[in-house]
């Protein structure tokens, strides 16, 4: 899902917005990501619509995620795990 983003966004604003992406899929819980993209669409959904329709239409499929350790997320949602 992060990577759709960059799609999405032109690259002058990726450093800005970021970090409001990563608090989402780093959020503890799928109840606290559901709030970091409440936030995210507060903030960015009228500038960058598809980013969090994008979530919102996946957002099924992103629950399982946060099921598992924070370490065993972090290797799933990074290409630089080892």
């Amino acid at each position: 899902m992060a990577r759709s983003y960059f799609a999405h966004v032109p690259a002058t604003c990726w450093l800005v917005d970021q970090g409001n992406l990563k608090s989402i899929y780093r959020a503890e819980t799928a109840q606290a990501a559901a709030l970091r993209l409440d936030e995210f669409e507060y903030k960015w959904g009228d500038k960058f619509p598809p980013i969090g329709q994008s979530w919102r239409r996946n957002w099924e499929q992103i629950i399982p995620f946060f099921a598992y350790p924070e370490a065993v997320r972090k290797i799933i949602y990074t290409t630089n795990a080892i």
